[in-house]
């Protein structure tokens, strides 16, 4: 969930809804600012309801108010990954 594994200066971004793996250029957007989709987001970042959001295990990398939530839900092939949200 750090954004690694792209060659040269792409960013790794989630490709789908099995979280399989998509090499594109990165975004600039940070936690909290506006975006249309994922790769508008700095690498290791999800574009979600037109925010840029962390992926998480758990509220240990959220940043209070935000905890981990959609797990399961989001990423159908890997239940323990949900979306820092408030």
């Amino acid at each position: 969930m750090t954004g690694t594994g792209c060659s040269g200066t792409l960013g790794c971004y989630i490709g789908d809804t099995k979280g399989n793996p998509i090499c594109l250029p990165p975004g600039s957007a940070k936690v909290g600012e506006s975006c249309t989709t994922s790769d508008n987001c700095i690498p290791g970042l999800v574009c979600a309801k037109l925010v840029c959001r962390r992926l998480c295990h758990d509220d240990a990398v959220c940043v209070s108010p935000d905890t981990c939530k959609g797990k399961g839900i989001v990423f159908s092939a890997a239940p323990t990954v949900g979306i820092c949200t408030p």
